[in-house]
């Protein structure tokens, strides 16, 4: 089914036209690894740390989407083509991809210091401002709490492994 493709959307009255452009503005993060890791990407790109942003606690994922369309939040990790970036882009403050071009060496070695998994890919389609952008992908992957027990998290990921032809 290909990578993932997700990446950074900003609103487009936020004045976020690249990454280093988020200092100062609303950053959402929600528990677990997957936000984690993207948040913390977006500030290594940018060259920035959590005290050049402020901080906006969301409970999830999809809470930081109500976040965003309640205008919390300047700036959002989502599904580039996903219904709710769309719906985003056709709301007022409307939403424009945050372009990564691959050519910033330096800001893509920091990135990938934090998310390896993370690759440069060339967007065109997008919805909102920008129709066409660099950004991330990456594979399809599993998350877990770092409290799971070894054991389990061995167990759920062996029965996925050994039942993959019962769901390709």
């Amino acid at each position: 089914s290909g990578p993932n493709r997700a990446g950074w959307v900003a609103s487009a009255k936020s004045g976020i036209k690249t990454l280093r452009d988020v200092k100062g503005k609303r950053v959402p993060i929600w528990p677990g690894t997957s936000g984690r890791i993207a948040t913390d990407a977006l500030l290594a790109y940018a060259n920035l740390t959590w005290k050049d942003v402020i901080k906006v606690e969301c409970p999830s994922f999809a809470g930081q989407i109500r976040a965003a369309k309640m205008g919390k939040t300047d700036i959002w990790w989502l599904g580039l083509y996903a219904r709710y970036t769309i719906e985003l882009a056709g709301m007022p403050q409307g939403a424009r991809v945050v372009n990564m071009p691959p050519e910033d060496k330096e800001a893509w070695e920091r990135l990938r210091k934090v998310a390896p998994i993370y690759t440069p890919t060339y967007y065109k389609g997008l919805p909102g401002e920008l129709k066409e952008a660099w950004s991330t992908s990456y594979p399809y992957s599993l998350y877990c709490y770092g409290w799971i027990p070894d054991k389990l998290a061995y167990t759920i990921t062996k029965a996925l492994w050994q039942g993959y032809d019962l769901y390709k």
